[in-house]
């Protein structure tokens, strides 16, 4: 029921799905335990940064708003969200 919807607001590149194989750390940062891994990541091709704001705002329409209070645990279900920006190569 959502995928259509994200689907016909947004052009989608790929999502991932969390699995049962916990996830690695490495690097000279060490992991934030308070921060909980996402259980889906979405890759999404956007023109530039204003035509993604535009979207996101016309995307919180009544309609996502009811597909969300669907989710198991509705919106409040959604521990947080978070957004990265970067350029393709």
């Amino acid at each position: 029921m959502a995928l259509p919807y994200v689907r016909s607001m947004m052009n989608i590149v790929g999502f991932w799905f969390k699995n049962d194989m916990p996830p690695e750390y490495d690097g000279s940062l060490p992991r934030d335990e308070n921060v909980v891994p996402a259980n889906v990541t979405w890759i999404i091709r956007w023109k530039d940064r204003e035509h993604r704001d535009k979207v996101w705002e016309e995307f919180q329409s009544e309609e996502w708003q009811r597909i969300l209070s669907t989710v198991p645990g509705g919106p409040e279900s959604y521990l947080r969200t978070e957004a990265k920006f970067a350029e393709e190569i």
